[in-house]
């Protein structure tokens, strides 16, 4: 009895087991689902996509043109209205009637305006006052109207790149994708009245009905939506898929599926990876699709392949929501949508597109990173310039002992436009600069707006003389020799307020030891005459040094040679230092040619052979 009872409860629970197995089973389609999810999670995402932002760009380009603005004349400045536009300015400050400059201000005036806008921010008027400054000693509008001209190209080809970011149809695509062909809805709501079967795939003989790959939307509500006699709970797809709007309620493509479908895809960004939307990684999407097709089919007839979740058995009743014999809860496609080079399912084809779209924009926002790049490099070249016109008007100069920062030429520029500024300050006063024509002002009718006083060619011609002798005279302490043309003034500089103590400063020379006698004499500095001495009191060494001739002594020339190498008589110490040491009838190997090469190149430092 017993018995009996055992094996009666044994096959009850066979076959409860069976009729479970029967009916649709919670998370039968967990892989299937999965597959889905990584399509919409790029189809509905907007993971990776580039960006237009050129508000760096923006900063740096206004920057350079303001600098521009800064070091331009007057009048340029002053038909320039930030708060304007080109086509709005009138009276005298407008834009040019005719050709070139018209074009000119037609190509740069918005570039310009930009620019002036940040020149004219109090927050930066420190900065752009320095350049100002700086702009009256050295002569920068040349470099600087350059560099504008390139901010300005780059910007424009930014500007440009951007716009093709943002007039993209990668968003078109991907609604497409999800919602099919008719994307002026954000999903239907309704699949008509056939049947779940014929809508999401049936064989009839050798045809297959289905309106599958229409969209993601209906292949989720497919593959994912409950149905009757199931008993999965509407957790086919995952745990959280079925809820309040997919537990118990049948859905069949004549009601409206919306609350079910969203129940079920808020659950995608848990199931599978959000990658940036690419051709690569909708290809891997796709891929993993491809994987799970047919996953339950045991023998493969035209009425199971292509099927995308569970087809029971011969699969001849189709996809009717609940995976009872030769039924299932699934998605079938035509036998054509993954063969070929490409799927031609619509959805796929979508995405394929729009992943190859994001990935020329990304080529773009490379372009655009690129031209960043460049503008900063501008942007610090063009901040150098003001360094350096610091530098090169500051009393030590960019070296302290350098001659270049010295000279007629700066001191003429100085006085010249110190003269010029105070001409100006008559502006366009006739009067007013006829009064100022003892200072070499002269009134100028051709000349700019605010700069008609100005200094007279003849001024500027007294000017340069001026600066020339000063030149010519004390500068630093130290004479300028070369311009004392008689030997009286050439000794004078030595005797006048110096005790007999003092070191010559200049020296009249009749005779080099290289050139021997001057064909005209001349005055030349201390240095000159220091070096000679130098050089003739260490070749006076070498003589007595002779005769210990050995490898060794190689040192002594070379090593005198560097101490010497910064006077004038370089060249005639080597010959005479090379000459004892080397000469024709010695054992040595090296040649004087060739041992002043070896000098001249270091080669002997840098071989070790010198300490």
């Amino acid at each position: 009895m017993h018995t009996t009872a055992a094996v009666c409860a044994a096959l009850l629970a066979v076959s409860s087991i069976q009729s479970a197995l029967a009916n649709s089973a919670a998370s039968e389609n967990a892989r299937e689902f999965a597959a889905l999810c990584g399509l919409y999670n790029l189809a509905a995402e907007d993971a990776g996509l580039p960006t237009a932002d050129l508000s760096s760009i923006n900063v740096i380009a206004a920057h350079i043109g303001a600098i521009n603005n800064t070091l331009a004349p007057e009048p340029f400045k002053a038909n320039i209205n930030k708060d304007k536009d080109i086509a709005a300015m009138t009276g005298e400050a407008k834009a040019p009637k005719e050709e070139p400059e018209l074009g000119r201000w037609t190509k740069y005036y918005d570039f310009w305006q930009n620019a002036e806008k940040t020149r004219q921010d109090p927050t930066k008027a420190a900065a752009y006052n320095a350049w100002a400054a700086a702009g009256k000693q050295i002569d920068l509008s040349k470099q600087v109207i350059n560099n504008a001209e390139r901010a300005y190209t780059l910007l424009t080809e930014a500007t440009a790149k951007a716009n093709t970011l943002m007039t993209n149809t990668i968003k078109t695509k991907q609604k497409s994708a999800l919602y099919g062909v008719d994307t002026s809805k954000e999903a239907r709501t309704t699949y008509g009245s056939s049947g779940r079967a014929n809508i999401c795939g049936k064989v009839s003989g050798s045809t297959l009905t289905t309106t599958a790959s229409a969209s993601l939307h209906l292949d989720f509500l497919c593959l994912c939506a409950f149905a009757t006699s199931g008993t999965d709970g509407g957790k086919t797809c995952c745990e959280n898929c079925g809820g309040s709007d997919n537990d118990n309620d049948n859905w069949e493509p004549n009601s409206d599926a919306s609350r079910a479908y969203n129940t079920i895809v808020a659950n995608c960004k848990t199931a599978a990876p959000i990658r940036p939307l690419s051709e690569a990684s909708v290809a891997a999407a796709l891929t993993e699709v491809s994987a799970v097709l047919d996953r339950y089919a045991t023998g493969k007839t035209h009425s199971n392949v292509n099927v995308l979740g569970v087809l029971k058995t011969g699969g001849t009743s189709g996809c009717t929501g609940n995976a009872a014999a030769n039924a299932g809860r699934c998605v079938q496609y035509k036998p054509d949508g993954f063969s070929g080079a490409e799927p031609k399912i619509h959805w796929a084809k979508e995405l394929i597109a729009a992943g190859r779209e994001a990935d020329s924009l990304r080529d773009v926002e490379k372009q655009i990173n690129l031209i960043q790049r460049e503008l900063t490099a501008l942007n610090h070249s063009t901040n150098n310039l003001l360094w350096t016109a610091q530098a090169i008007s500051s009393p030590q100069g960019l070296r302290p002992n350098s001659q270049a920062s010295e000279g007629a030429p700066n001191i003429a520029t100085k006085n010249q436009q110190e003269a010029e500024n105070a001409c100006n300050a008559a502006k366009d006063e006739k009067t007013a600069c006829e009064n100022l024509k003892e200072k070499g002002c002269t009134y100028n009718d051709s000349k700019l707006k605010g700069q008609k006083c100005t200094l007279s060619e003849e001024a500027k011609q007294k000017a340069a003389e001026a600066a020339a002798k000063q030149e010519a005279g004390e500068k630093g302490g130290k004479p300028d020799c070369s311009k004392l043309l008689t030997q009286t003034e050439c000794e004078a500089v030595n005797k006048a307020g110096q005790p007999a103590s003092a070191p010559r400063k200049c020296g009249w020379i009749t005779f080099t030891e290289k050139d021997g006698k001057l064909p005209k004499p001349e005055c030349r500095s201390s240095s000159f005459l220091l070096s000679k001495k130098l050089a003739l009191s260490m070749a006076a060494a070498f003589v007595s040094v002779a005769t210990f001739y050995n490898s060794k002594l190689l040192r002594l020339p070379v090593q005198l040679y560097k101490i010497n190498e910064n006077y004038v008589l370089r060249e005639n110490f080597l010959k005479f230092s090379i000459y004892i040491f080397f000469s024709k009838k010695s054992k040595c190997c090296l040649n004087y040619d060739k041992l002043k090469t070896m000098i001249n190149n270091n080669f002997l430092y840098r071989s070790g052979l010198l300490v």
